[in-house]
C-alpha cells in the first residue's frame, strides 16, 4: 500500500508563490480601482498588503461614494475578479477558452447570446470574489441559488467589465498594468 508523503515547499517555491499571489491580489484591486474611475466613483486609497499568514496577500480599497445604481454595483463588485481572471489571461498569453469552463448554466447560458465570446465564466468568477464584492442592494449574491434575471444580471456586469479590461484589446487593460504596479510598488517594505 502506498502512503502518501505530504512534501513541504522550499523556500524558493513559497516566494515564487508569494509573488503570484502578490500579483493577482494588485490585479484584483487595481481591476476594482480602474471599473471606479471608469464609472466616475472616486476612489479614496487601495493597497494590497501581506495578510498575517505567510506568503499570503490580501488587499483594500475604500471608495468616496458607493454607485447607486444596481448595474453599476454589480461591475464595480466583479471588477477586482475580472482583473485576476484578465492578469491570469495574459501570463498564459491567451484568452480562456469554453473548454476551460468547469460550470455550465443552462437557464441563463441558453438565455444569453453571448456567441463564441464566452469569457470569462461567472460561476468561476463567483468563487473568486469576496462576500463584499458580491454585496448589492443588501443582498449576497449567490451563484448556485441565484434566480435566472439575477444571473443575467451579472453576467451582463461581468461581460460589461471584461470587455474593458481584457489583455486582447480592451480598452482599459494598460490602466489596470499601471494601477497593479503602482500596488505592488506601493506594497513593497520602505525601510
Amino acid at each position: 500500500m502506498n502512503i502518501p508523503v505530504k512534501i513541504k515547499p522550499s523556500a524558493k517555491q513559497l516566494i515564487r508563490a508569494s509573488a503570484r499571489k502578490r500579483r493577482l491580489a494588485a490585479a484584483h484591486e487595481a481591476g476594482h480601482t480602474v471599473i471606479a474611475r471608469a464609472l466616475g466613483i472616486k476612489v479614496a486609497s487601495a493597497e494590497i498588503f501581506l495578510r498575517s499568514g505567510v506568503y499570503n496577500w490580501g488587499g483594500l480599497i475604500k471608495y468616496d461614494d458607493m454607485p447607486t445604481a444596481r448595474q453599476d454595483q454589480q461591475r464595480l463588485g466583479i471588477a477586482g475578479a475580472i482583473g485576476e481572471w484578465c492578469w491570469g489571461e495574459f501570463v498564459a498569453g491567451r484568452p480562456s477558452e469554453p473548454a476551460d469552463y468547469l460550470f455550465y448554466d443552462p437557464d441563463v447560458d441558453s438565455a444569453l447570446d453571448l456567441g463564441p465570446d464566452l469569457n470569462p465564466n461567472l460561476a468561476l468568477i463567483a468563487l473568486e470574489m469576496s462576500n463584499e464584492d458580491l454585496w448589492v442592494d443588501e443582498k449576497l449574491f449567490d451563484f448556485y441559488t441565484a434566480p435566472k434575471h439575477e444571473k443575467i444580471e451579472w453576467y451582463n456586469a461581468m461581460h460589461y467589465v471584461y470587455k474593458l479590461l481584457n489583455p486582447f484589446g480592451g480598452e482599459l487593460w494598460p490602466e489596470l498594468c499601471q494601477e497593479a504596479r503602482r500596488l505592488i510598488v506601493a506594497s513593497r517594505p520602505t525601510s
